[in-house]
């Protein structure tokens, strides 16, 4: 019986949590980098291999990938779903989470509020009024990234169309967003899922030198306590995108909205467990331990 924790940086403190909470619990739970891998596909069927050798049969898998081995990622969580191995996050739901304006579309389809957004297909978009419905200032989000990599700010339109401008000739697509102010905002929380279950909530407060609010760019977090509606809003996101560790952020206004942010399927955990306590690692073993992980057809 072999589980494997795949993610590109042993360092990462959600890696050396779970490592340490398999140690503790005495599961045999094997850290891999993804890009080590290959898949060899012959008459004698689908085999994973890691660093040219074949993995013995796999009990399980956490599948944790960023930006960078997203595609490579992809292709290993569909030959667990071939191959029937459970996964923390299936192949399907990495289509869906994934990408930012996915995931907005099909929160407003399960009628969550999310914010208003344009995603200009020419540079004269953005000076086309009926296009861009969003008042300055702006924040630019590039569709697929993590810990806050590819989300910029532009205080104006000629600040807007350098940043479009930039990602256009990379051939990245992005969205456009207002830029809430301070004194718009009631809170930015985060809500921790695994499975249908709500683990808690976290409300981050931006470090002075950084707008985002990411734990490692120095952001606090403390305790936050969602209300009924909003557990029920982002579970039923959960449980559409088919992901079952997930992490859901809300920006709640003064003026009594709270919008979706985002879904992220896999979250980082430290800003969280410095509010709460060290056990989500340990809650994630044992939702695979128990069988509870996906096994989402490819």
């Amino acid at each position: 019986m072999t589980y494997l924790l795949l993610s590109k940086d042993a360092t990462l403190y959600s890696v050396r949590r779970f490592m340490q909470a398999a140690r503790a619990m005495r599961v045999p739970l094997q850290y891999v980098n993804p890009l080590e891998l290959s898949i060899s596909q012959g008459r004698g069927g689908f085999t994973l291999l890691h660093k040219g050798r074949p993995l013995p049969r796999l009990s399980g898998v956490i599948n944790r990938f960023g930006p960078r081995g997203l595609a490579f990622g992809r292709l290993v969580s569909h030959f667990c779903a071939v191959a029937g191995i459970p996964v923390i996050n299936p192949f399907t739901s990495l289509i869906y989470s994934k990408n930012k304006f996915h995931t907005l579309c099909r929160a407003r389809a399960l009628s969550i509020p999310v914010p208003d957004t344009c995603i200009p297909a020419f540079a004269g978009d953005l000076h086309n009024p009926r296009a861009l419905q969003i008042p300055p200032p702006y924040v630019v989000k590039v569709m697929v990234g993590t810990q806050g990599i590819g989300v910029v700010k532009a205080g104006d339109l000629q600040a807007l169309q350098s940043v479009a401008d930039y990602l256009w000739a990379r051939a990245e697509l992005f969205m456009i967003q207002h830029l809430y102010q301070a004194d718009e905002i009631q809170a930015d929380v985060r809500l921790l899922f695994l499975g249908p279950q709500c683990l808690g909530g976290v409300q981050k407060q931006p470090s002075t030198q950084d707008f985002r609010g990411n734990f490692h760019r120095g952001s606090t977090f403390s305790r936050f306590m969602p209300g009924a509606q909003m557990e029920k809003q982002a579970r039923r996101l959960v449980e559409d995108a088919g992901v079952l560790f997930a992490a859901v952020d809300f920006l709640l206004l003064k003026n009594g909205e709270a919008l979706l942010l985002e879904l992220n399927d896999s979250p980082g955990f430290e800003g969280f467990e410095s509010c709460h306590g060290r056990f989500v690692a340990e809650k994630v073993l044992e939702f695979l331990l128990a069988g509870k992980a996906g096994l989402a057809p490819g």
